[in-house]
């Protein structure tokens, strides 16, 4: 199966001799009985397991590339010629797409922007680098744009300026 943009979980049946192979991006990433999730984003992939294990590699099999074995509870992100390591996450906060919820954890706000710009009609707009790397935490509705909205509006640092276009965040003390 092939993910060519887009989020999708998972769910598959134990059978060794018929694994389950998703290609995303750069990556791939091959599985027998498991749950996993697999996030393509604009250039990286980000593989998260939820139960069992799956292989992960870099989708060109340039020589010498060996499978990265993920267990439950492990995500990594592949990038063009590059994939990073394992690290040991959040699997409800991961998945929690499905639930139609975003969950954030000292996340940049450029990264929060672009998880809400996936669901809204109006994209987040940040202006500045410094606002970019300002950390949000905290639970959102994905199908409720004014749960987040309403949360930034509270924060002293920044404004909230709405239009029919788009959502902008800017420094309080901007005009």
């Amino acid at each position: 199966m092939t993910l060519i943009e887009g989020q999708a979980l998972f769910r598959v049946a134990k059978d060794k001799h018929r694994p389950f192979v998703v290609r995303a991006g750069d990556a791939q990433v091959r599985a027998v009985g498991t749950e996993f999730d697999v996030y393509k984003k604009q250039i990286a992939t980000v593989v998260t397991v939820v139960e069992g294990r799956v292989e992960t590699y870099e989708a060109s099999g340039s020589a010498g590339t060996a499978a990265i074995v993920l267990s439950a509870g492990e995500q990594l992100t592949v990038l063009p010629n590059t994939v990073t390591k394992p690290t040991h996450i959040d699997t409800v906060a991961a998945t929690a797409w499905v639930q139609q919820r975003l969950i954030f954890e000292e996340t940049p706000l450029r990264d929060v922007a672009e998880e809400f710009n996936r669901y809204n009609r109006r994209p987040l707009a940040i202006d500045g680098r410094e606002l970019q790397n300002l950390k949000i935490s905290g639970i959102y509705s994905s199908t409720d744009p004014t749960s987040l909205i309403n949360f930034l509006r509270s924060q002293t640092s920044i404004r909230v300026i709405e239009t029919e276009d788009q959502v902008r965040i800017v420094r309080r003390d901007a005009h």
